[in-house]
């Protein structure tokens, strides 16, 4: 569970770092799905795993987990292979583009305009792995998104994560914005 958790938020938090690229999104609360699946059958196993571990945490655990997660401005749950993050995002993370990710110490990520829907990113960091991969944008208030991941470290794998982007509404209520790791 760990693995899949820094592999989703380590994705995340290398892509964007272009000051003249800006992606088309309304602020707001979003509601990010995604699936992620590993070339290692041992680490596909071990993540299907975790995944159906969390999904049978008591409810006081889940609870638990689901309001320490709230305090970072998230909201996960696993289900059926997927992974279902709500966060809230404001018009200054869509701005700087945190929207997509921040920049990382060590890492050098990239950010491209394809078309006016259509963004190609890519991440190098010296000790934690690469990776790539496009967003698609359905107006401001929807995207996909697909990406391969190396990871670094003693054992590196290879994984891939699709996915989708949605706007379920322009006020994040008690959501707090979602605060990138440094």
């Amino acid at each position: 569970m760990k693995a899949i958790s820094l592999s989703i938020l380590f994705a995340c938090a290398s892509v964007a770092n272009a000051e003249t690229v800006k992606v088309p999104m309304s602020p707001g609360l979003w509601e990010v799905k995604s699936t992620m699946v590993s070339d290692d059958p041992k680490v596909a196993q071990a993540m299907a795993q975790a995944q159906k571990a969390m999904e049978n945490l008591p409810p006081e655990q889940k609870k638990m987990m689901q309001d320490m997660m709230k305090k970072q401005g998230v909201s996960m749950d696993m289900q059926g292979g997927a992974v279902n993050v709500t966060m809230c995002l404001t018009q200054a993370m869509i701005d700087s583009n945190q929207a997509l990710g921040q920049q990382n110490a060590g890492c050098e990520p990239k950010l491209e305009k394809l078309s006016e829907s259509s963004f190609r990113f890519s991440y190098s960091c010296a000790n934690s792995g690469s990776g790539e991969g496009t967003y698609t944008f359905d107006g401001k208030n929807a995207y996909t998104f697909d990406m391969k991941i190396n990871t670094g470290g003693a054992k590196p794998q290879k994984m891939s994560m699709s996915g989708s982007g949605k706007l379920l509404d322009s006020d994040c209520g008690d959501v707090k914005p979602f605060a990138m790791p440094k």
